[in-house]
């Protein structure tokens, strides 16, 4: 986020953006529209029922269990109101390689990636009482998905930079 932050600062937001619209061979278009559905909502909320379903069958607690599947939804209403509050045109239909039609600001599918993969892994650490190796796996997991959710969507065109950038922040913000 910071170093997003740096080079949008640096350089602004369309071109920061054009450098990704501008670099699209097929393979990697592909990989962007692959990855940028680990971050749908339909996939996201069927994860958080069956992460809470197991974590809860394996006596976690119905409080911990069910955790990721609450900070997924308080993220999904934190991005719809921040859409209709800031109200953020998207990037030009030119750039865009798949249809998007909500306000820009802040990305759903980045902020609610990555409040369910980052909560996910600290229920996880917490309820299987991970070793420092197996923590440290899950949560470099976890914002390993969150960085590529959040930069397939600059690659497909349907967000600014800062958009990502400000979800990234939010997601782990409500995450934690």
């Amino acid at each position: 986020a910071a170093s997003m932050g740096l080079a949008v600062a640096v350089n602004g937001d369309a071109h920061v953006l054009s450098f990704f619209t501008s670099h699209r061979p097929t393979w990697l278009v592909d990989t962007a529209k692959g990855v940028t559905m680990v971050g749908d909502v339909t996939v996201l909320a069927s994860l958080a029922l069956l992460a809470g379903v197991v974590l809860w069958r394996r006596r976690a607690g119905l409080v911990m269990a069910f955790a990721p599947l609450f900070a997924f939804l308080a993220a999904g209403f934190v991005a719809a109101v921040g859409k209709s509050v800031i109200g953020r045109s998207r990037p030009p239909l030119a750039w865009r390689l798949v249809t998007e039609t909500e306000p820009s600001m802040p990305s759903g599918h980045t902020t609610q990636g990555t409040t369910f993969y980052i909560a996910l892994a600290i229920v996880l650490v917490i309820v299987l009482r991970s070793r420092a190796t197996g923590g440290r796996v899950l949560a470099a997991g976890a914002v390993v998905l969150s960085v590529a959710i959040g930069l397939s969507r600059l690659e497909l065109g349907v967000h600014w930079p800062t958009d990502v950038t400000v979800s990234w922040l939010l997601g782990a913000s409500i995450a934690v």
